[in-house]
């Protein structure tokens, strides 16, 4: 009387029973119907039976698989790369190929496989559509030399999705580098000064250019104290112009003679900035407004024209003097292949829109709290 098969015997798949070098054969048979069973066969067996396969096996049932997967559905293929990217024991070179395939079947592997090797992620990086390389900027972790290939694209949408990512390590030259672009590309700037890695005399250099709001995030995160910003906007107006910003004392005596004898006006103001005065320009506008000429100097040099507008308009300047004063002042500031008269045009534009009123209440917020920072925050608020 023959044995009967045991319970374990009649529930174990039939497949999982027959060799693997010959469902490696049956895999080059020409039929693509035979084909699309025998991969979905292999693909459940694989996942099926887990611990059981030795490694050997796994990397033979990848091998088979990799193989047919260009025959079967999309649908299929999705499914077999979301099972994949949370297997870390798939069989890489099955991977790789499911990670190349389009980008609605590799996400989930770009995004969360571990197989993926650094050598893999850079080839996909270089070889595939822009939709592989946001998936791959948005992995949990990533290397320096896959952050650098992903900057390497060029692609502006690539490289902010990178910087938004924390868990994405970049090189300090990597960053220095687009800080350096920030200055012409808006959209790195939020990125880059959010970023804890950022080295510290980088978050100095940005403060030339980035706005209010992300000043303030650099000196209260990154804790780059107001005498740091002095000498950072005191170099960039030295640089410019090629005058001191240490004879301020000289200066404020030589306005506030001025001022005693009512002969300190908009007019002679003006003309200091234009001869390149820029410390008695400084220092007159301080003593018309009773701020600090230090406050003045980041106002001149702020790459925003608001704080600019708002000073000129309180101290009761006409538009013509602030549209020369703009034009002047922002030479410092202005990015690479900016337009100057656009840019004269839209402080213009700024400064008919401020009331008297108002601008004469945010330099009174300027007089009581000496903080540059806050009275901008104050600015922002009140707009």
């Amino acid at each position: 009387m023959s044995k009967s098969p045991s319970s374990s015997d009649t529930t174990q798949p039939a497949v999982a029973r027959l060799k693997l070098d010959t469902l490696l054969g049956m895999a080059r048979q020409r039929s693509r119907e035979g084909r699309a069973a025998l991969f979905e066969t292999v693909r459940d067996l694989l996942f099926d039976m887990g611990e059981a396969l030795s490694d050997r096996e796994r990397a033979l049932m990848g091998d088979i698989l990799r193989r047919l997967v260009a025959d079967v559905d999309a649908a299929v293929r999705k499914d077999l790369a979301h099972r994949l990217a949370q297997d870390p024991r798939a069989p890489r070179d099955l991977v790789v190929a499911v990670a190349n395939d389009e980008i609605d079947v590799a996400y989930p592997i770009l995004v969360a496989s571990a197989v993926l090797a650094d050598s893999a992620l850079i080839e996909i990086v270089r070889q595939r559509t822009q939709a592989h390389q946001l998936a791959i900027a948005g992995r949990r972790a990533i290397s320096e030399d896959v952050s650098q290939a992903l900057i390497n694209t060029g692609d502006e949408d690539v490289v902010v999705a990178l910087l938004n990512n924390a868990g994405a390590q970049i090189s300090a030259a990597t960053l220095e580098y687009l800080v350096d672009q920030s200055r012409q590309v808006d959209r790195f700037q939020e990125p880059l000064v959010r970023r804890h890695d950022l080295p510290r005399d980088l978050t100095r250099n940005m403060y030339l250019w980035v706005s209010a709001a992300l000043r303030h995030h650099l000196s209260s995160v990154h804790r780059v104290d107001g005498e740091v910003i002095d000498e950072t906007v005191a170099k960039g107006a030295k640089d410019q112009f090629g005058k001191r910003h240490d004879d301020l004392t000289i200066a404020e005596r030589i306005v506030r003679d001025l001022r005693a004898s009512r002969a300190l006006n908009e007019s002679v103001l003006l003309q200091f900035l234009k001869k390149g005065e820029v410390p008695l320009f400084e220092a007159g506008l301080a003593c018309l407004l009773d701020l600090r000429p230090i406050l003045v100097r980041r106002i001149l040099f702020e790459p925003g024209p608001e704080a600019l507008a708002i000073a000129c308009k309180a101290a009761g300047f006409q538009e013509v003097t602030f549209k020369t004063i703009v034009r002047l002042a922002r030479t410092a500031t202005l990015r690479p292949g900016e337009d100057i008269e656009e840019a004269v045009r839209a402080a213009q534009a700024i400064f008919r829109q401020i009331k008297p009123s108002y601008a004469t209440t945010v330099a009174r917020r300027w007089r009581q709290d000496p903080q540059y920072q806050y009275a901008l925050n104050k600015l922002e608020s009140a707009t």
